[in-house]
């Protein structure tokens, strides 16, 4: 029989290429023809919409920020895109995807079809891109949080299929929801009640796991006795006031020691906050020097890639406001000397993007490796042949769904 991992929580790695371009006229004169917003996305973009960034993020760059978690961010941006491509189906179906991975699936829907009456859905073959059931299986074994994502993509193009939101129990139980993964056991059961495609092993666990799942602690009764004719308690020997007094003395040189080790982990960590807010103020003097030196170019002789430039540099300032509220594990130092050098000029910026997209399909492989591996040694979640295609008889879209590129 199947066994479930405990749950376990994955942190996503840290995106560092941030570049949330919007232009006010633009964005605003599209904003009935998308649907509502979350109210995080719709700070973001009008703090954003302000900023003297003259490019929009391109489809790659929107889906690097999506399948890092950044989807506040990348809502923003693909809204941006939206508006100022009011023709761009791809801008839409990349909006979807997003708003599907924030559990706003009608939303997502809504958009969808909007991009599928586009002549670009048909044009450049666009599509939901999403895998199999046994492939998102695997990757729920390996990477929970990563497969919602995943499933996601599938609750978009094949609708509210039992296998996927089965999936999805499976993966919110091992990250601790069991509250969501309750709801979406049940969704699967008003889909198909039998889930006879399911494990009968894994589907036990996944039960058993929710009939166990941690309740709040019951305050306990306490019971008073009393009455009349109790008698006064013996006095107690010697040698238990001595071995109270030897425990009390033990007990405190441990809380000695304690409080000895709270002072020195305090110390360490108000000079680690000291160094962080050093290396901070360098970097922004540093920065802001930059962008006035870019600004004086810029009035001596306006051009796109002085602009560009100037872009570059705005947004890395912004990334050190996020760092300043929250840089936990963040090696501050390595990633703004990065960051700057790739922001001062086209080509250097190309090379880091390149780079990136070299480091993201060498973890890929690794991943890969790493789940064909597992899956060798575990066993499925589904049935013999409940995992080969979803409820439509779909076994996942061809290519990658053509969403990504330079260019809406």
């Amino acid at each position: 029989m199947p066994e479930l991992p405990r749950p376990a929580v994955r942190p996503a790695r840290l995106l560092l290429a941030l570049l949330l371009p919007l232009t006010s006229g633009v964005y605003g004169a599209a904003q009935a023809q998308l649907p509502h917003r979350s109210p995080q996305a719709a700070l973001a973009t009008q703090l954003l919409a302000g900023a003297p960034v003259l490019t929009l993020l391109t489809p790659d760059e929107v889906l690097e920020l999506m399948d890092s978690g950044q989807l506040d961010q990348a809502e923003a941006a693909a809204r941006a895109a939206a508006a100022a491509r009011p023709d761009s189906a791809r801008a839409r179906v990349v909006l979807a995807r997003i708003l599907a991975r924030q559990n706003r699936l009608d939303e997502a829907r809504t958009v969808l079809a909007e991009a599928q009456a586009l002549p670009q859905w048909d044009e450049e073959d666009l599509s939901v891109p999403y895998e199999s059931p046994k492939g998102i299986d695997r990757v729920v074994q390996t990477d929970p949080q990563a497969a919602l994502g995943l499933i996601a993509d599938v609750l978009l193009a094949e609708g509210d299929d039992p296998k996927a939101f089965y999936l999805r129990a499976l993966a919110l139980v091992q990250l601790g929801d069991y509250g969501a993964a309750q709801q979406a056991l049940d969704q699967a059961r008003e889909g198909d009640p039998s889930l006879d495609f399911a494990h009968p092993g894994t589907l036990a666990r996944l039960e058993e796991l929710l009939r166990e799942q941690p309740a709040p602690a019951a305050v306990a009764d306490t019971e008073t006795f009393a009455g009349p004719g109790l008698e006064p308690p013996e006095p107690l020997p010697w040698w238990v006031w001595a071995g109270v007094g030897l425990g009390a003395g033990g007990l405190g040189w441990w809380g000695f020691g304690a409080w000895q080790r709270a002072a020195r982990w305090r110390r360490e960590a108000a000079e680690e906050a000291a160094e962080r807010d050093r290396l901070l103020f360098d970097a922004e003097k540093t920065l802001g020097q930059q962008i006035e030196d870019t600004q004086r170019g810029l009035a001596e002789q306006q051009t796109p890639e002085l602009s560009r430039r100037l872009g570059r540099l705005r947004n890395l300032q912004g990334q050190l406001r996020d760092w300043r509220e929250d840089s936990s594990g963040v090696d501050i130092a390595r990633q703004f000397g990065a960051l700057l050098a790739a922001s001062q000029s086209d080509q250097s910026w190309q090379n880091y993007q390149a780079d990136l997209a070299r480091q993201a399909a060498e973890q890929a492989q690794w991943n890969a490796q790493q789940a064909a591996q597992h899956h060798s040694d575990s066993p499925s979640s589904f049935s013999s042949g409940g995992g080969d295609s979803w409820s439509s008889g779909s076994s996942g879209s061809s290519g990658g769904g053509n969403n990504g590129g330079s260019s809406w």
